[in-house]
């Protein structure tokens, strides 16, 4: 779970945005992720920037924000959907060579819900994302001492 924000141009059908996530995941794995985008856009011209809250399927992990993937987005008024699919890398056995993306990771997909300002429109783009990752306990931590401080108030004498 994360928080995404980002700016978003388009000119000429041609979107290019840029974000800057933060997320947690399952395993208490905390990184910030940077990630520029190209793609496809429905609007000729368009420009703004988007704020959303993120989360992932079952077995994503922050890890998932790394690297090649692909990106679909829709904006209309002050509403941002996103759905992204981290790249699958070939291991070189079939037409791809290794290392090459040759699929999506649909299974981790990270869906995204928010809020816009001056984009509209529907855009495909494929991302490069470059995390850098904070290997943390303090989200475990926190919920123990929360936890222990009610079972404390709960169970006065």
């Amino acid at each position: 779970m994360g928080l995404n924000f980002g700016i978003s141009g388009t000119l000429f059908n041609t979107n290019f945005s840029i974000s800057l996530s933060a997320a947690v995941d399952h395993n208490g794995k905390a990184q910030l992720t940077l990630t520029p985008e190209v793609g496809a856009s429905s609007e000729k011209v368009a420009a703004g920037g988007f704020a959303r809250l993120m989360v992932g399927g079952e077995n994503t992990t922050v890890d998932s924000l790394d690297g090649t993937g692909v990106s679909t987005s829709l904006s209309a008024g002050p509403v941002s959907l996103s759905a992204s699919a981290p790249g699958m890398q070939s291991d070189g056995s079939g037409l791809v060579p290794e290392g090459m993306v040759d699929g999506f990771d649909t299974k981790n997909a990270v869906f995204e819900a928010g809020i816009s300002a001056g984009t509209k429109g529907a855009e495909l783009t494929g991302t490069v994302g470059h995390g850098v990752s904070i290997e943390t306990t303090a989200l475990g931590d926190a919920g123990r001492a929360i936890g222990s401080r009610l079972y404390d108030l709960v169970n006065k004498e």
